[in-house]
């Protein structure tokens, strides 16, 4: 099922986020493939600055990478729990980039994305039924 961010599903062709700041959300998002965000932090990263995935293991397995501007991985989080996070604590201000995936191709269909003050809170994966 595509959502209204696809074709997202390169870091060239990621969705832009922009500036992180104050509070908001992303929902009723998908995921069959991988989903890739491009976002920039104004600011370096703090201790309680994260990205993070919750969702449904049963599900599906979602995984998560952190990659800088030029798409070389910098953080992942790949556990077999119901939730992945990432810290961006010491982060450079600059542009990042998030891929979400499904391990060894799961599927896990429903991404909410919320965003707190200058970082990513949590990816929120839930199944829809």
């Amino acid at each position: 099922m595509s959502d209204r961010y696809e074709d997202n599903d390169s870091r060239l062709s990621a969705s832009p986020l922009g500036n992180l700041q104050g509070v908001g959300s992303i929902v009723n998002l998908s995921i069959d493939d991988e989903d890739w965000f491009e976002f920039t932090l104004a600011t370096p990263g703090t201790a309680s600055s994260a990205i993070g995935l919750d969702f449904l293991h049963a599900d599906g397995d979602v995984d998560l990478q952190l990659l800088n501007a030029n798409g070389g991985v910098i953080g992942s989080s790949t556990s077999t729990s119901n939730s992945e996070s990432i810290s961006l604590n010491g982060l450079a201000a600059g542009t990042y980039f998030i891929r979400a995936y499904g391990f060894s191709g799961a599927t896990n269909p429903q991404l909410c994305a919320q965003f707190q003050s200058l970082h990513i809170d949590r990816l929120t994966y839930q199944h829809q039924h």
